[in-house]
């Protein structure tokens, strides 16, 4: 199998064939061989040398024309093979027990190189003296070293998941490509540059391929189950399209191409086929050929064709198939003409000096409207039938021969249709609602149908295409916000169809807003009161908002607040609940509709504030009683109070409190001889409680008499009160060297506190204090003066005893 220098492997898929009606038919002969069981694979080379793959008998050669055959097999141990290859005098045969074989002197001797873990399918010689090799069940090997070692052609490594896939053939084109079929449930073609084997994806048709070559424009020929596939062009291949024809539904096994570009398919089970259309119409050529299953074809440089297949034998043409080729034509069916002239044009043939060209109404070609000889491939016809169907068909003829013509063509007598119309959505109408989208448009003389096409300037929207119709409206689904449409509708008669109308534009109701975004008070906050500003970030083309307020996070039940028409992005909200948590959630509206809601806040009101406290002691009118008043309350629980004192009702702010409290109860000594009124008020993390009840009472009197005159004492001393025992009331005089804080308490004979008589902030001199003993019972009693530092100042703490006799 010679190629090119460089090579191109081709590998791909087991497929089907085509099938179609005859034409002048081939006749075929036997050749004298090689009868060594089926022919899977038949080459030639320059030299001239047939070379046969046998299924039973090894390599069989014929170094004339088929004439006799000869078996070259020396150091072959595995007749049964499926595939040879031919590069110079060096050849590479494959065997389905996966056997390869290697000969350098032309088979003449053949050495045993490998065993690959399945059979051979498939093998060629590529660039370099490279080696590939398929096989039926672990994908493509190569060599480099003329067959000493063999390893996977990159294609497992590349796609893993193809390392058990068969390999159907393998094949060499020019520019070191190599393209790899395989056979599978579909039919797969990649190819890849030799040596990095960096495969591409390039074809996959609905059936497995079977064969491939290339026709003299270089373009690739796939054989598949029922029909032919070949690329539009040369490497790289830009499309594949399928040769329409009428081959059986039947494998197409062999391809292959003369230098005319006549095409042959060998098929398994129908014999041969022939194109003298370029793919376009196939017929049976098998005249004089007995053996209908044909795996391998090869068109020699003298045109003769050779077949092989099952039966064992090579058969040959009996003359060239070489000869001049139908033109093919380039002006697209259905081409519409405008202005009475329709311009034709078909490829040239190589040996054609002249073309005749017919043009009529229908396929018969018994009336036509051109029936002309031209020498150019191309020609302006008229004269046709207007605002219908017409067909055309061009045959090319030399001095020695004439082709068949070409496939019919049909080209449309124009004019075109006019635009329609267009009547609704009207030209830049707004705010069209999404979804059945009526358009309608005007009629128009000699319509077949109609083409909406609803398009968009917008590359993300959705729901443009178009949509075909008889009438003049339909309704069309469009799901979109925010986007902009323009829409045209064009006419098709029996002449094709018309231009589109001129756009309309359409713009479709706004999107909704994109959902607030909450900002105060922040999630989860605390300790709230029960009126809350809650606060959130407005969105781009938002108009109003909706608001809700619930105990439960999916705001089935307590819903609190509710209001869809806020067009501030702040609202206050009152008369919360205390110690509840509460959600709330804000979604932004707009003439689209809704947002989605936000993310769903949280925060817990504060508690409740405690109940009043009520006072217990001094009592609501308490009797007088010592300066040294104790003071007891009681009340719900509390983190503290707030005890208020006053001597006027009226002036409770005026005087100002005694201090904040964690108890229910202190002491304070207060001034002889006045009325008190208190109140208490408890607070916690909820606020403050209301006022107790006010509290009375009066202390009893003691005044201090006229410091008296004289020298300044240099000592701190008590002196015994006067009358001693008393009734009514005494006095206690004593002596302050320094300016002190000076106490005067009385106690009872066990230690326990009586009473506070005095205490003030007195400078050095002598004092006198009267006392009156309201509420004391008889007895003797313990008066104790205490003169203390003021606070920074540096001294000791003097203290004085004396008794005191009190009869009643």
């Amino acid at each position: 199998m010679l190629r090119t220098p460089v090579l191109r492997l081709l590998l791909f898929l087991a497929a089907g064939p085509a099938f179609l009606s005859a034409e002048t038919p081939l006749t075929w002969q036997a050749t004298a061989g090689p009868t060594a069981g089926p022919v899977y694979r038949l080459v030639r080379t320059h030299g001239g040398m047939l070379v046969a793959a046998c299924g039973t008998g090894g390599v069989r050669v014929s170094t004339d024309n088929g004439a006799s055959w000869s078996a070259r097999n020396a150091g072959i141990t595995d007749m049964l093979l499926r595939a040879v290859a031919v590069r110079g005098a060096y050849m590479l045969a494959g065997s389905v027990n996966g056997h390869l074989f290697v000969s350098a002197d032309t088979g003449a001797t053949w050495q045993l190189r490998t065993t690959l873990p399945s059979s051979v399918t498939s093998v060629d010689i590529g660039t370099a003296l490279t080696m590939f090799a398929g096989t039926s069940g672990h994908s493509l090997y190569e060599s480099t070293d003329l067959g000493a070692t063999w390893h996977s052609a990159g294609l497992t490594q590349q796609f893993p998941g193809y390392s058990f896939w068969s390999v159907s053939a393998v094949y060499g084109l020019p520019l070191g490509k190599t393209v790899a079929g395989f056979t599978s449930i579909q039919g797969i073609v990649y190819t890849s540059i030799f040596p990095e084997f960096k495969w591409t994806f390039q074809f996959s048709g609905d059936r497995k391929a079977l064969s491939f070559a290339e026709d003299p424009k270089g373009r690739v020929m796939i054989g598949w189950n029922g029909d032919i596939t070949r690329s539009a062009s040369p490497y790289p291949f830009q499309s594949f399209e399928t040769l329409k024809g009428n081959i059986p539904n039947t494998d197409v096994l062999a391809v292959a191409a003369d230098t005319s570009g006549r095409l042959f398919a060998g098929t398994g089970g129908s014999g041969v086929f022939r194109s003298v259309h370029d793919g376009a119409r196939w017929s049976a050529v098998n005249t004089a050929l007995p053996d209908p299953y044909i795996r391998t074809l090869v068109s020699a440089p003298d045109g003769i064709l050779y077949a092989a297949g099952n039966g064992g034998i090579v058969y040959r043409t009996a003359a060239s198939t070489v000869g001049i080729i139908a033109p093919t034509p380039l002006t697209a069916e259905d081409t519409v003409t405008n202005d009475g002239f329709a311009l034709l044009r078909w490829g040239a043939v190589t040996t054609a000096s002249t073309y005749r060209l017919q043009a009529a109404p229908d396929t018969s070609f018994a009336v036509r409207s051109t029936d002309t000889t031209l020498t150019l491939t191309a020609a302006m016809v008229h004269g046709f039938a207007s605002k219908q169907r017409n067909y055309w068909r061009v045959r090319a003829e030399s001095a020695a021969e004439t082709s068949e013509f070409s496939v019919p063509r049909p080209f449309i007598a124009g004019p075109l249709p006019d635009a329609p119309a267009l009547l609704s959505p009207r030209n830049d109408s707004a705010e069209v609602p999404p979804g059945h989208i009526l358009f309608r448009w005007s009629a128009v003389p000699n319509a077949l149908e109609y083409h909406l096409s609803v398009t968009s300037p917008d590359p993300e929207a959705h729901y443009t295409g178009g949509r075909l119709t008889a009438d003049t409206a339909v309704t069309y689904y469009i799901d979109e916000r925010s986007t902009v449409f323009d829409w045209s509708v064009r006419t098709r008669s029996i002449a094709g169809w018309g231009p589109f109308s001129a756009p309309r534009r359409f713009t479709m109701l706004r999107k909704p807003p994109l959902y607030p975004l909450l900002s105060l008070p922040v999630n989860l906050a605390k300790d709230l009161p029960r009126t809350v500003t809650l606060r959130w970030q407005r969105r781009p083309d938002t108009e109003r908002f909706l608001l809700r307020i619930g105990t439960d996070f999916s705001f089935t039940s307590a819903v609190h607040y509710l209001d869809s028409m806020l067009t501030d992005t702040a609202v206050t909200v009152m008369g919360l609940q205390y110690s509840t948590r509460y959600y709330w959630q804000v979604f932004g509206i707009n003439a689209g509709g809704r947002s989605n809601g936000s993310d769903i806040f949280s925060f817990y009101t504060q508690i409740a504030p405690p109940a009043a406290p009520w006072i217990v002691s001094p009592e609501i009118s308490s009797k007088e009683r010592s300066r040294l008043v104790s003071f007891l309350w009681q009340g719900a629980a509390a983190d503290s109070y707030w005890v208020w004192m006053t001597n006027d009702t009226l002036d409770w702010y005026g005087r100002g409190s005694i201090g904040t409290f964690y108890g229910t109860s202190f002491q304070g000594f207060f001034d002889p001889g006045k009325d008190y009124y208190w109140r208490v008020a408890a607070f916690n993390a909820g606020g403050m409680s209301p006022w107790s009840v006010t509290g009375h009472f009066r202390t009893e009197g003691w005044s201090v008499i006229d410091r008296k005159n004289g020298n300044l004492p240099t000592t701190f001393a008590l002196r015994q009160n006067y009358p001693n025992p008393f009734n009514a009331g005494t006095t206690f005089e004593f002596d302050v060297a320094e300016l002190r804080t000076v106490r005067l308490r009385l106690h009872s004979l066990s230690g326990g506190d009586v009473a506070l008589l005095f205490t003030e902030i007195l400078s050095p001199g002598t004092y006198t204090v009267r006392w009156n003993p309201a509420g004391l019972a008889s007895g003797v009693y313990l008066c104790e003066m205490t003169a203390i530092p003021l606070y920074g100042m540096t001294g000791l703490v003097h203290r004085s005893v004396v008794k005191a006799m009190l009869v009643k």
